[in-house]
């Protein structure tokens, strides 16, 4: 019995002390981490070094719809493209709180879409974001106060948050520093394109109330705030109707761009049906730029 409580005591102390040297050199590789495309290294960037004049957050469709390098020489502010594929209405928020932290943006965009606020991926804003608990304040106090007990255990290890980590660390570190601003340009453009229409859109208590987060936080601090549904090919009329009235109650500026003239149909300016080609986002770029300079 003596034996087999030396040995548990052991292995408990080993497992311990990699537990330990695997968060000391994944927090230095993390701190340390290039700005690349790299999805994870994305996240790290807009949640913990990025500051900038304005501010866009979003999915995918505003990762691609906004052409940061435009905002700078148009309106000679700083941007920084923050749009996450696959990520929600919580992670918008998470990152916008992480940005108050470090600086005070002017402008914030933010683009919507339904996977946004229906909940469908809020469990991809809470795993892609676990390598920043205990690193993140935002991240470390949203998982501490809304997730459950066992979440919250295995955040304790280090060897859990980072068992998948130095994969897309070192593929950042072999990208090198790409200095993007977080926009990710497309340049394909599909052969034939047709509308895709989806229904049943509900809206979730919890994305619902982060976006009323985001807007009182910048109502708050005088932050001028922009919400946007980009042009687009994938067609959700309740949800286009719902973010509508949402933002007439709470006396927000909100565009949909959804049919844009200038942009839509245009099989150039879209690389798929849901993501504006580079073309695409450099027009829609000038024009969201030219419509807020005249206030419409």
């Amino acid at each position: 019995m003596k034996k087999l409580l030396t040995n548990i005591v052991i292995v408990a102390a080993l497992v311990i002390t990699v537990d330990v040297l695997v968060g000391v050199v994944t927090k230095r590789l993390i701190h340390d981490l290039p700005d690349s495309s790299v999805l994870e290294a994305d996240i790290v960037q807009a949640m913990e070094n990025k500051k900038a004049d304005i501010l866009i957050l979003g999915s995918s469709k505003a990762k691609h719809s906004f052409v940061p390098q435009i905002f700078t020489s148009d309106l000679h502010l700083s941007a920084y493209n923050a749009g996450c594929d696959g990520h929600d209405v919580v992670y918008a928020s998470l990152v916008f709180d992480s940005f108050l932290q470090r600086c005070q943006p002017k402008i914030v965009v933010v683009g919507l879409w339904n996977s946004m606020l229906d909940g469908s991926w809020r469990n991809n804003s809470i795993n892609n974001c676990k390598t920043l608990y205990n690193i993140n304040e935002s991240y470390t106090s949203w998982v501490d106060k809304h997730e459950d007990w066992t979440t919250r255990m295995k955040m304790q290890s280090n060897i859990y948050r980072f068992n998948s980590s130095l994969v897309w660390i070192g593929k950042s570190y072999n990208k090198g520093d790409q200095h993007s601003d977080g926009y990710s340009p497309l340049y394909e453009v599909p052969k034939e394109m047709s509308d895709v229409e989806f229904k049943g859109f509900k809206a979730d208590d919890t994305e619902v109330n982060q976006l009323k987060h985001i807007i009182a936080q910048c109502n708050k601090k005088g932050i001028k705030i922009y919400i946007i549904l980009a042009p687009d090919h994938e067609i959700d009329n309740a949800m286009r109707k719902w973010v509508a009235d949402f933002c007439k109650k709470e006396g927000v500026w909100f565009h949909d761009y959804t049919y844009e003239k200038t942009i839509y149909p245009e099989i150039t300016n879209f690389s798929d049906a849901g993501h504006l080609s580079d073309k695409g986002a450099q027009l829609f770029t000038k024009l969201f730029i030219a419509n807020i300079q005249k206030g419409k």
